[in-house]
C-alpha cells in the first residue's frame, strides 16, 4: 500500500512564491530604473541644449532691438562658453548672419532642415562636417513683416553622450536606494498577506477546537469570504450530521424496544415451563424485526439502491 503523500502547507508555498517574487523582482526593478535613468540623463542634456538654443535666440532678438544698429559678425563668439564643441548657427534669408567660433575658424556652416516656422526647436542627430552632433533647429518669423530667421545650435555627440553618462553616474548611485526601498516595501506587503493569511487560517483552527470540544454548537466566527464560504458548507454538514444522529438515536431506541417485549416473553419463558411454539415464534419475530430494520438501514444509507421505495406487502405480512 502506497503510504499517503503529506499534505503540503498553504503558508509555505505562500513563502516559497513570495521568495520568488522578490527575487524576480528586484533584477527587473534595476533594469526598469536602469533605462529611467538613461532616458532622464538624455532629457537633463536635451533640456540643456534647447536653453541653449533660447540663449542664442534671445542674443539675436536682443542685436535686433538695437535701434540703427549693425550687428557684426561674431559678436555672440561668447555663447556657450570657452567650450568650442557647442556650435550655432543663425540663417536669415538663406544667408548665415553669425555663427560659432568653431564654425567661423573652419570655415564649415550647417544644413538647415526645417522650411517651415514651428512652435518649438525640434531635436535630431544629424553628420555634419564637424562629426556626429546632437541639433536642436527653429524657424521663426521673429516680426510680421519680417523675413524668416533660422536658427540651428548643437553638440557634439561625443560631448553629448559624455554629460548623459556623468547625468547617468550621478543618479545610479540612487539606484540601490531605491532598490533597498522597492525590496523591503515588496518583502513587508508580501509579509503581511502571509501573516493575514495565517491568522485567518488560525482562527478557523481555533474554532474547529472549540466545536470538537464541545462549547460551540458549530464553527463560529467572522471570517473573509473566500475562507467564510467554506466554513458555511461545513456548518451546513455538521447540522446534517446532527439532523442524521437524532434520526439514528430515535431508530436505535425504536429498535430497542421493540426487541425488549419478545426478549422478556423469551425470558419469562425460560423460567417456567418451556413453549417451543411460543419462543420459536418470539425468535422468528425478533428475526424479522431485525431484516426489517436492516432492510430499511440499506435503502436510507448511501448505498441503497431503491432509496424512498419500500416493499409495502412485506410490511403488512409483519404486522399481521
Amino acid at each position: 500500500m502506497t503510504p499517503a503523500r503529506r499534505p503540503r502547507s498553504l503558508v509555505g508555498r505562500l513563502v516559497l512564491w513570495a521568495a520568488v517574487l522578490l527575487v524576480i523582482s528586484i533584477p527587473l526593478f534595476w533594469v526598469f530604473f536602469a533605462a529611467s535613468v538613461q532616458r532622464i540623463s538624455a532629457d537633463v542634456v536635451d533640456t540643456r541644449l534647447l536653453e541653449f538654443a533660447d540663449q542664442v535666440r534671445g542674443y539675436w532678438a536682443s542685436t535686433q532691438a538695437l535701434p540703427d544698429a549693425e550687428t557684426p559678425s561674431g559678436s555672440g563668439a561668447g555663447l556657450g562658453g570657452p567650450d568650442l564643441e557647442w556650435v550655432w548657427q543663425i540663417t536669415v534669408a538663406g544667408r548665415v548672419v553669425d555663427r560659432s567660433e568653431l564654425l567661423r575658424l573652419t570655415g564649415n556652416s550647417l544644413l538647415n532642415r526645417i522650411e517651415a516656422p514651428l512652435p518649438a526647436f525640434a531635436l535630431r542627430d544629424e553628420t555634419t562636417p564637424l562629426g556626429a552632433l546632437r541639433l536642436a533647429e527653429r524657424m521663426v518669423a521673429e516680426r510680421p513683416d519680417g523675413e524668416a530667421v533660422h536658427y540651428l545650435v548643437g553638440l557634439s555627440a561625443e560631448r553629448y553622450d559624455a554629460y548623459v553618462l556623468d547625468h547617468k553616474d550621478r543618479l545610479q548611485a540612487l539606484a540601490l536606494i531605491a532598490v533597498a526601498a522597492v525590496s523591503v516595501g515588496i518583502f513587508g506587503m508580501l509579509a503581511v498577506i502571509i501573516l493575514t493569511t495565517r491568522r485567518h487560517l488560525g482562527r478557523v483552527e481555533s474554532a474547529m477546537q472549540a466545536y470538537e470540544q464541545g462549547s460551540e454548537s458549530e464553527i463560529s466566527g467572522a471570517f473573509p469570504r473566500e475562507i467564510q464560504s467554506i466554513v458555511d458548507r461545513m456548518n451546513g454538514l455538521l447540522r446534517h450530521n446532527q439532523i442524521l444522529i437524532g434520526r439514528t438515536r430515535k431508530y436505535v431506541s425504536k429498535i430497542a424496544h421493540d426487541i425488549n417485549h419478545p426478549l422478556a416473553i423469551i425470558k419469562n419463558g425460560l423460567q417456567g415451563t418451556v413453549d417451543k411454539k411460543l419462543l420459536h415464534r418470539q425468535v422468528d419475530r425478533m428475526s424479522g424485526l431485525v431484516d426489517r430494520y436492516s432492510s430499511l438501514a440499506r435503502a436510507i444509507g448511501p448505498e441503497g439502491e431503491a432509496v424512498g421505495k419500500t416493499d409495502v406487502g412485506a410490511v403488512l405480512d409483519d404486522v399481521a
